[in-house]
């Protein structure tokens, strides 16, 4: 073998050990692993946390539950609502509704017709003749 294939075959040989040595699983842990920069949200379980990270999360899950209460206190209204509010409610039919989004997603207004900037006193139409007048 030449010198170049045996230092290839001993650079693969070192690859595959330090491979080899690391899909082998961790020896196990007899005492319990404690995490400090995890939370709950990242499925660890509460009692592995630490204990100012487990007064923390139970603080937080207290405030979390008010603010819930009061957003949905905020959300519910009693006052009645005059007959204009009643009949700007309206259902849409799905036709309705696709032709309101599709005019919506056109450029420029969409409720105006090719016929309205014709229209428009402070428009007039350059040709040769009259150059670049705006009036």
């Amino acid at each position: 073998m030449s010198p170049k294939t045996v230092v290839a075959v001993e650079r693969a040989r070192l690859l595959e050990e330090s491979l080899s040595r690391r899909d082998d699983p961790p020896a196990a842990v007899s005492e319990p692993q404690v995490i400090t920069n995890a939370g709950v949200d990242e499925g660890v379980p509460p009692e592995l946390l630490q204990p100012e990270n487990r007064q923390h999360l139970a603080d937080r899950t207290h405030q979390e539950a008010s603010q819930a209460v009061s957003a949905k206190r905020d959300r519910e209204t009693h006052a009645l609502r005059i007959q204009e509010q009643l009949l700007a409610l309206r259902y849409w039919t799905r036709d309705e509704y696709r032709e309101h989004l599709r005019q919506s997603r056109m450029p420029g207004q969409a409720r105006r017709s090719a016929t309205s900037v014709r229209s428009c006193s402070w428009w007039t139409p350059v040709s040769p003749g009259n150059g670049m007048r705006l009036s």
